[in-house]
């Protein structure tokens, strides 16, 4: 690792990438998966507990549960496709930690703030401590050495810091 070295690297992401990544991830974080689930089946068990209150449960109406709960999950997905940052993204990384700016947005965040920072397929994946996440594709670097070295340095920079 080279004192006082930064990288910067510019890049989108499409809506549908967010997402697909949003769904893969589900079954690899207890935690999201833990929040997303969880609250689609409240929101299920709950509309089943309001319409039958305290007389027997009809099928039709586990069904009508069902489908709350999977609109509750649908809405999720849909929040995140709504949301998704789809802006070109500039992220600089050096041995303070990370900046980023995004349209009028702008961050700083040094490396004890970030949980992980790891190599997913044909994307880099920096986690903060707090959940959020960058998903960095392969196409924001000028070639496989240059993903390889941001990777690298990345990773002992995060290292480092604990």
């Amino acid at each position: 690792m080279n004192d006082g070295e930064t990288i910067t690297i510019q890049y989108s992401l499409t809506r549908m990438e967010i997402v697909g990544y949003f769904l893969r991830s589900l079954p690899r974080s207890p935690r999201l998966l833990m929040i997303v689930f969880g609250s689609s089946l409240l929101a299920g068990f709950g509309s089943l507990a309001i319409s039958t209150s305290l007389r027997r449960v009809a099928a039709g109406e586990i069904l009508d549960a069902g489908g709350v709960a999977l609109g509750f999950f649908c809405l999720f997905v849909l929040l995140v496709f709504v949301q998704a940052k789809t802006q070109e993204r500039t992220l600089t990384v050096s041995e303070e930690g990370l900046s980023t700016w995004i349209g009028s947005m702008r961050a700083t965040i040094a490396w004890t703030k970030i949980a992980t920072v790891k190599s997913v397929g044909r994307h880099i994946l920096i986690v903060r401590a707090t959940g959020n996440s960058f998903l960095i594709p392969m196409r924001a670097f000028q070639g496989a050495d240059q993903y390889a070295r941001f990777l690298e340095v990345t990773q002992e920079w995060q290292r480092a810091s604990r």
